[in-house]
């Protein structure tokens, strides 16, 4: 498996992918979707009045990997590390689509983000 590299742009801004590949890991080409919502799908945003900006995210469908990130709002850092956790875990995306998460939270917008693939 790749390694996870991360990067914390500005405040209300981050994002992280898989890169690279192991040592005589062999690179296989696959089809891949990219998903994108507002970051107003989180009720949150509501709460605290700041729903501009968006969350995508990168996903390979044959086998529901969370390949990237990227998220420009309110919390960023904070939704990054979740996504990061699922990532390192090797969780597919279909976990974070179905996952019950605290109400009105931003990570609830990560229903909406892989509801969307």
């Amino acid at each position: 498996m790749g390694t996870l590299s991360n990067t914390r742009l500005v405040p209300d801004g981050a994002g992280l992918r898989l890169s690279g590949t192991s040592e005589g890991e062999r690179i296989v080409f696959q089809p891949l979707q990219t998903v994108k919502v507002p970051v107003s799908v989180a009720l949150r945003t509501q709460t605290i009045s700041e729903t501009q900006g968006f969350m995508k995210a990168l996903l390979a469908p044959a086998d529901g990997k969370i390949l990237g990130f990227t998220m420009i709002g309110p919390e960023a850092g904070e939704l990054m590390a979740v996504v990061q956790m699922a990532m390192q875990g090797g969780l597919p995306y279909p976990v974070l689509r179905d996952a019950i998460l605290a109400h009105p939270t931003m990570a609830e917008g990560l229903n909406g983000l892989c509801s969307s693939a």
